[in-house]
């Protein structure tokens, strides 16, 4: 990415922004042994489903589902890469 392409943001869009930002909380869950068990894969999917379903009420601003299912993967970034 060439970042000369990026637009210039004034202080004033910055302020605009920055007055609609509200605080979250962040939570990384940390895959074990067991994540990778057929036996756990349809607890981790309604979970997925109920974040979903917050999602859609307003309540989950955000979700970031593991991208792959397989051991050693990696962590992604926001940017969609591992």
């Amino acid at each position: 990415m060439d970042y000369r392409e990026l637009p210039v943001i004034t202080d004033e869009q910055m302020n605009r922004r920055l007055a609609q930002a509200r605080a979250y909380t962040l939570v990384l869950l940390k895959t074990t042994p067991e994540t990778f068990k057929a036996e756990s894969r349809p607890i981790i999917r309604e979970h997925g489903r109920r974040n979903m379903a917050l999602h859609a009420h307003g309540t989950l601003p955000r979700g970031m589902p593991r991208h792959r299912w397989q051991r050693g993967s990696g962590h992604r970034n926001l940017r969609g890469r591992d």
